[in-house]
């Protein structure tokens, strides 16, 4: 069962940013998950087809991973009516290739979550994650003119869970900051 639990890992031991480089002729045997191209689609018993978008990866040594979709507002997206749902609510998917689960939110909180096998609700259920190589980029080495020259980035976290297994978390970055390190200390020197 994949719960809202286990599926939020927390507690980040080292972080890295992978810089993508579409094109690159070079090898790299660093790969980032493309996620201008990585969803999730399926089709469900009654017929209706949809997609989501992933935004977060958390993938085990062993290759089996866990998907992260966006939050999104429950609607009546076939009606002619009013589009959001009474009472409003917005819900997430959390899935990996066997199993989903679809995380509520609602204010007062009155949904349950739900997670099943996803052949037991969908007819078809595909995770497309499609990776390209990528190059290491150290914390130390981000300033403006890099991160121009590298846009999009991902950031990859690898941590261990609670039965030890290593884990490697994988998000597009945002939003980032970076600013010229100079020393107080240095620049009343240099007065």
């Amino acid at each position: 069962m994949i719960s809202r639990r286990s599926a939020l890992l927390l507690g980040a031991v080292s972080t890295s940013f992978a810089a993508s480089f579409r094109g690159v002729s070079e090898l790299s045997t660093m790969q980032a998950l493309d996620f201008d191209r990585a969803r999730i689609s399926w089709t469900t018993k009654a017929g209706i087809d949809g997609s989501w978008r992933v935004i977060a990866s958390a993938c085990q040594e062993s290759g089996d991973c866990i998907y992260l979709a966006p939050a999104v507002m429950a609607g009546e997206i076939f009606g002619t009516g009013r589009l959001p749902r009474h009472p409003p609510y917005s819900y997430q998917l959390v899935a990996t290739r066997r199993r989903h689960a679809i995380i509520r939110e609602s204010e007062p909180p009155a949904l349950e979550d739900s997670d099943a096998e996803n052949e037991a609700t969908f007819s078809s259920f595909d995770i497309q994650a499609p990776r390209y190589p990528a190059k290491l980029m150290e914390i130390g080495s981000l300033y403006s003119a890099a991160l121009a020259e590298t846009w999009p980035i991902s950031g990859r976290l690898k941590m261990r869970g609670r039965s030890g297994e290593l884990w490697n978390l994988e998000f597009p970055v945002s939003h980032i900051r970076v600013q010229t390190q100079l020393s107080q200390y240095a620049t009343r020197a240099a007065r």
